[in-house]
């Protein structure tokens, strides 16, 4: 090709040409790249290189400026060749910029100079839509990375094409791009069970062209927690209408899934509540309330739900909800008591604790209530066990000062009859009367925690027995008496006086209660009380284990509910005033509780009643058979007996008993008084009674004291209320004789005769 065609093909090209010379001469521009470059014409561009710089600055696509001696044609310059070079070209006297595609090298003509040939390609606007479609897909990922939900997308194959920030970051991939050509094989985290739940939806998804949404699925995260996931998944489309992959969004829902079962916990929790829950709106509707509340009030969820909360309260006034709403808000919190009535018409006591709830711009009550009805009676019989108890500490000082007026009257009998023997009649008389106030005086120390006679191995059977005995020969004929025993009824571990006692108070108050006549029936039978029985009736303080159980049925006037719970209080009594003392029952409980029993009363008002007594069986299991007493009084032979008492009358009269049973009395007025006697008498008295109940020195201090004086003295304490406490303290000095107030004389003989009996041992 000659060079006049060579010029016409390079005016032609629509790619820029420039030919330089190897020292920087432009020899030649084509019309592309005298245009390219903004210049008028080819002469106005043939010029040195180093000319170029008062025209352009040469920057790299990042904008770094690039230095002259690396501009493309001073580079082919220096032997190199260049391939695709982008450089960003800026015309110095105009507001003009073009981005170049520059190739070239060094080429040898067969004759003459090496020369620089240098192509030049206008890339402006492909290069500005590639940074418009990068700054799309910028965009685009960004809006996808700011989604809180997890996007991806895939081929045919289930590879990923690619994902936002959110599935990148929850799988620990490095960044959005690291995810193309993976599968879900590849993250390791996940179980083969999840992967292949995984692609077999993109499969479903894929082959019928049909999306999937709310998919449920869980899914194992790089940190090795497992996550609950609603995915959708939606089929992408080609030009051709094919199906070319799948488009997935997950959102994760475990937050929500875990509140979701908090609150079926909580729900559950509530709904199990002993207390009642109600959730009540401004203006009173119930919103929602417990099972404790349906079940406390007899209504289902539905009716409550249906009413307003002071439909509940019989005491509600009209006008009071919307004062008592506000008084709420401006406290926060409050506790009170009320009333409630259930479907059946029951009224009960409610503790209420009520809360200000604001949620919403909405107003609510949240209010616990609590059923005081166990509280309620609880609180009765705590307070009736104190008045039991104080009632207890009177009747044991009355008890205690009885005994001493009782004492006198009741040694003086023996003496007054030897001294009147005409007047017999009248003392046995005195002595019957003075025996029944003491009978009453040891009902009241049982009641207060008192007199208790020896423990042994007692048979029911023979209290029912002489039980029976006794009704037969001293109850109404109109009285039919029915007597239903097992003679072989293991025995119990009591004091046989105490226990007939109960049985005598028990048959006494059924046949009073019967004035017209009825049916008395005496029962007695073992029963087992297991731990759920003792566990429901805690007023009982019953014990599991075996009972017997002596019942005392009538078919009398029943019982009035409201005085129910008193009928075991002392002095209490619905008979007339010469009819009973009010002791009957209160003696009973005191007794059965001593024995470690309890009682049971069911009455019906007009139809009868039954009291049944538990006694728990003796584990020794024998009665021994009783002793006989011994024959004669005994009397002494002029041995000093030291008597110590702060009653003059009980001094005197003992004084007088001690001189007729042939003793020598040396008679003290309390414990100081009696440790004198006994320093001056030491080698003469053989024998000590004393009172524990004194002032100045009582008697437990006296004991102590003379025991350091006197140590192998016989003693016996005359009391007639002895506690447990004091009965130890005494057994610790040696100390086991005991005499109980009042005493006859013929006791107090016995009481002599057991003392000396041991010192002549």
């Amino acid at each position: 090709m000659s060079e006049a065609q060579l010029t016409v093909v390079m005016q032609n090209l629509t790619e820029g040409m420039v030919v330089s010379t190897l020292d920087g001469q432009i020899l030649h521009w084509n019309q592309a790249a005298v245009q390219q470059h903004g210049f008028a014409n080819e002469e106005e561009a043939r010029r040195k290189m180093e000319a170029f710089r008062q025209f352009f600055t040469v920057a790299t696509l990042d904008g770094e400026i690039v230095a002259f001696e690396q501009w493309p044609l001073p580079r082919i310059m220096r032997g190199e060749k260049l391939r695709a070079c982008e450089l960003c070209i800026r015309r110095l006297d105009a507001d003009w910029e073009r981005i170049f595609s520059y190739s070239g090298e060094i080429v040898h003509p067969a004759s003459g100079p090496a020369l620089a040939f240098l192509t030049i390609g206008d890339i402006t606007e492909r290069k500005r839509a590639e940074v418009a479609v990068q700054t799309s897909q910028r965009m685009l990922q960004l809006v996808l990375d700011t989604i809180p939900q997890g996007v991806f997308w895939k081929d045919r194959e289930s590879r990923y094409a690619g994902c936002n920030a959110l599935v990148a970051r929850t799988f620990g991939l490095a960044s959005t791009q690291s995810v193309v050509g993976m599968t879900d094989f590849d993250f390791v985290a996940l179980t083969r069970e999840q992967v292949e739940f995984f692609v077999r939806k993109d499969r479903e998804v894929m082959d019928s062209g049909k999306p999937q949404l709310g998919i449920i699925e869980q899914a194992t995260m790089a940190d090795g927690s497992t996550r609950w996931l609603e995915t959708n998944k939606v089929p992408l489309f080609g030009t051709a209408g094919n199906v070319i992959g799948i488009l997935g969004t997950w959102q994760d829902l475990t937050v929500r899934k875990q509140t979701e079962e908090t609150l079926q916990m909580m729900r559950f929790s509530v709904d199990r509540a002993g207390d009642s829950v109600f959730w009540v709106s401004r203006d009173g509707r119930i919103l929602y309330v417990n099972n404790a509340a349906c079940a406390g009030r007899g209504y289902s969820r539905g009716e409550l739900l249906a009413m307003r909360i002071f439909d509940l309260d019989p005491d509600y006034q009209p006008g009071v909800w919307d004062p008592h709403f506000e008084d709420l808000k401006r406290r926060g919190t409050m506790t009170f008591e009320t009333r409630h009535r259930a479907k059946d018409g029951r009224v009960f006591p409610v503790e209420v604790s009520a809360n200000y709830v604001f949620i919403n711009g909405q107003e609510f009550n949240f209010a616990t209530l609590r059923d005081l009805s166990e509280r309620r009676k609880q609180e009765r019989l705590a307070l009736r066990s104190q008045r039991m108890e104080s009632i207890g500490t009177l009747a044991g000082g009355i008890a205690h000062d009885l005994n001493n007026a009782l004492a006198p009257i009741m040694m003086s009998g023996e003496l007054l009859r030897m001294e009147y023997p005409r007047e017999s009649p009248l003392l046995d008389r005195i002595e019957a009367s003075a025996e029944h106030a003491a009978d009453m005086v040891r009902q009241l120390l049982t009641f207060a925690k008192g007199a208790e006679g020896a423990r042994i191995s007692v048979q029911p059977a023979r209290l029912v027995r002489e039980m029976e005995n006794m009704m037969k020969g001293s109850f109404p004929k109109n009285i039919e008496t029915l007597i239903k025993c097992d003679p072989q009824l293991p025995t119990v571990l009591g004091d046989a006086t105490q226990l007939h006692q109960v049985l005598l108070n028990l048959c006494v108050n059924a046949r009073d209660a019967m004035p017209r006549g009825g049916t008395l029936t005496l029962e007695a039978e073992t029963h087992k009380v297991d731990a759920a029985f003792a566990e429901s009736e805690p007023e009982h303080e019953a014990k599991p284990g075996s009972y017997v159980a002596l019942r005392v049925r009538d078919t009398g006037v029943g019982i009035a509910p409201e005085i129910l719970d008193r009928i075991f209080d002392p002095f209490f009594t619905t008979k007339d005033p010469d009819k009973g003392t009010g002791l009957g029952l209160s003696t009973v409980m005191g007794i059965v509780k001593g024995h470690g029993g309890f009682t049971q009363v069911f009455t019906q008002p007009g139809q009868g009643s039954a009291f049944t007594v538990f006694l728990p069986v003796d584990p020794a299991g024998s009665a021994p058979e009783p002793t006989s007493k011994a024959a004669g009084q005994f009397r002494g032979r002029g041995e000093m007996i030291l008597f110590v008492d702060d009653e003059t009358t009980v001094r005197n009269v003992a004084r007088a008993v001690l001189q007729h049973l042939n003793f020598i009395p040396l008679i003290a007025i309390d414990g100081a008084d009696g440790l004198m006697q006994a320093a001056q008498h030491r080698t003469e008295i053989r024998a000590i009674i004393t009172d524990l109940h004194m002032p100045r020195m009582d008697g437990l201090a006296f004991v102590r004291e003379v025991r350091l004086l006197l140590p192998e003295i016989p003693i016996v304490v005359a009391s007639g209320r002895l506690e447990d406490d004091e009965a130890a303290k005494l057994t610790a000095m040696g100390v086991t004789g005991r005499l109980d107030k009042p005493f006859t004389q013929a006791q107090l003989a016995e009481a002599l005769r057991n003392l000396l009996a041991t010192t002549e041992a």
